[in-house]
């Protein structure tokens, strides 16, 4: 008929948005540690505020790369590299290390072709991003503090 066709593209959007969540109260913490790597943990979390569920698995991934980066491991190795270091480096367990990889993945399709992961499915990824820099930045220092102060009341070591 020479009708110009266009395709219709549905775009949903969540108000408030369907991954509302809430930045936990020890971020201060990730912040003390890194600066770079708090900024990007918040990044984050304002991405997840906004409904951009794209932007948020790769910063994501960002996070987990820059994290493993402050825990020594070379940034120039491959993601699979990386995990490995970090298990080999005893940061994680083998089960930690399937969990990371997932992350690893959907930040990657996320980036290179364009992935829109579903709101639940983030809610899992940022619950396994947060365990990862619980354990690795904050309990940590947490459990450092802790033994120093009991090492002050009893008087050993």
């Amino acid at each position: 008929t020479g009708e110009r066709w266009f395709p219709y593209h549905e775009t949903i959007n969540f108000y408030p948005p369907a991954c509302d969540r809430q930045t936990p109260c020890w971020s201060d913490k990730i912040s003390e540690t890194d600066s770079d790597l708090g900024l990007l943990f918040d990044d984050v979390y304002t991405a997840l505020r906004n409904n951009l569920g794209v932007l948020a698995a790769i910063g994501i991934r960002t996070v987990f790369e820059r994290a493993s980066e402050l825990l020594g491991i070379k940034t120039k190795l491959f993601f699979e590299q990386k995990l490995d270091a970090l298990k080999n480096g005893g940061h994680i367990t083998d089960g930690d290390r399937d969990a990371l990889d997932l992350l690893v993945k959907v930040g990657n399709k996320a980036a290179h072709r364009g992935y829109r992961p579903k709101p639940e499915d983030l809610k899992q990824f940022m619950d396994i991003l947060e365990t990862f820099l619980w354990r690795a930045f904050v309990q940590k220092n947490i459990c450092v503090e802790l033994k120093n102060q009991l090492m002050r009341r009893t008087g050993t070591s």
